[in-house]
């Protein structure tokens, strides 16, 4: 019986963990996405200062 329960805590688990995961992964990409427009555009800016 403890094998049961236990077995089915852990499917829940882990089906919260992959019904969460897609949000959690669109949210990670759009805050890189975002610091790598941040540094692109930094440094573009730095380089047009400098004459490169």
């Amino acid at each position: 019986m403890k094998t049961i329960f236990k077995t089915t805590i852990l499917i829940a688990f882990m089906s919260a963990i992959i019904m969460y995961s897609k949000s959690i992964q669109t949210e990670v990409i759009e805050s890189y996405n975002k610091g790598i427009a941040f540094l692109s555009s930094h440094t573009i800016s730095k380089a047009n200062l400098t004459g490169f």
